[in-house]
């Protein structure tokens, strides 16, 4: 990042304890898609800008690398409260600790791979990463909102959740489908059925 380091670790914390107070106040309002979604655009973005900002501003640099380490703490935060939400109560715990799991040996291989290509092309490994948000937050969409819905409780309600086509969730409405309710009949069998 150049510059003060100090500096850096200051701004960093700073912005992220600004993600984390943006997360708690607008989760439930904004849903879940739409956070993982606009905070992986934004990081992408501006990481990207950070390439392109000449060196001479390194404040410019240092913000653009900040604001985007703000959106990626949001989107982790997001992360480690959807992920429960889009499994069944049976693997839920398992399904977290895999998602976690994953997540760490990405976070490990990707220290090492951009480490040896900053040595060869030093701008490739941030333009890198930021196509890799952008992408990311691009396959967001194809995931279900689970805000404001049950969570459920067996394979079969994942797979009707996962056959919903809902759009983004802005402010307490489903943009883009009408609202539907689901009532439960549970036996003692626990054989779900949904209806709507």
């Amino acid at each position: 990042m150049g510059g003060n380091k100090y500096a850096a670790v200051a701004f960093g914390g700073l912005f992220e304890m600004l993600a984390a107070f943006i997360l708690f106040t607008t989760l439930n309002l904004l849903g879940r898609k739409f956070h993982c979604f606009a905070g992986f655009i934004f990081a992408g973005s501006c990481i990207f800008l950070s390439t392109i900002v000449h060196n001479d501003f390194q404040i410019i640099k240092m913000l653009c690398i900040s604001l985007g380490r703000m959106a990626i703490a949001t989107v982790y935060g997001v992360l480690y409260v959807w992920t429960p939400e889009l499994y069944p109560t049976s693997i839920r715990m398992t399904a977290v600790g895999l998602c976690s799991m994953m997540a760490r040996i990405g976070g490990v291989m990707a220290s090492y791979v951009f480490l040896w290509i900053a040595d060869i092309y030093p701008k490739i490994v941030a333009s890198s990463i930021s196509m890799v948000c952008i992408f990311t937050g691009i396959l967001i969409l194809l995931l279900p909102d689970t805000n404001g819905q049950p969570q459920p409780e067996t394979i079969h309600e994942v797979e009707i959740l996962s056959k919903t086509k809902r759009k983004m969730f802005l402010f307490g409405w489903n943009v883009g489908q009408k609202r539907q309710t689901a009532a439960r009949k549970i036996d003692i069998n626990d054989n779900v059925d949904i209806k709507f």
